[in-house]
């Protein structure tokens, strides 16, 4: 009795970790279709135990026009969020928002209320890229996750060559 007890106490913290992802169908448009973590520590404890990189996405939600369009057009597509969720541990975190949200803003001094941008970090939350900023299109962001794979020597998705190749998907 007493060790299928501590089996249920040690499956808790695992519940409880898959249950704080972001819901794509009830999500915002800014966040496209891509399952989000939305706490940076627990972030970090995942990538180290899962032996993946963070992809952080710093948005304004709700958002102007460019935030709504990365969302509907680069965080939606299907080859990316393929890659995201599964080869990284996908962060979202709102630059017009306090509490924990202000404070990893503050770790990588990011500005409020801004256009999306995009980090790809280690478990510690050191920066693997330099961010992405400026360039929203699906062939960048492709680009910089198929050298993160490759940096870390990770099998590389097929459907990422080809979009970061410029080839339609």
């Amino acid at each position: 009795m007493q060790t299928n007890l501590l089996s249920l106490l040690l499956l808790i913290p695992l519940f409880l970790i898959a249950q704080e992802r972001t819901s794509p169908q009830k999500q915002p448009i800014e966040l496209g279709k891509i399952a989000w973590y939305r706490d940076f520590d627990q972030a970090k404890t995942l990538a180290e135990k899962e032996g993946k990189a963070i992809f952080i996405l710093f948005q304004e939600v709700p958002g102007c026009a460019t935030c709504r369009s990365y969302g509907k057009n680069v965080l939606s597509n299907p080859a990316l969020i393929s890659t995201i969720e599964n080869d990284f541990i996908p962060l979202a975190i709102f630059n017009n928002k306090g509490g924990k949200d202000r404070k990893t803003l503050d770790v990588y001094k990011e500005p409020t209320w801004n256009n999306p941008v995009v980090r790809i970090v280690n478990a510690e939350g050191e920066n693997l890229i330099l961010r992405i900023a400026g360039d929203y299109s699906k062939r960048k962001v492709a680009l910089q996750l198929l050298y993160v794979l490759k940096k870390n020597k990770k099998a590389i998705p097929e459907h990422l060559y080809a979009l970061a190749q410029g080839i339609a998907y």
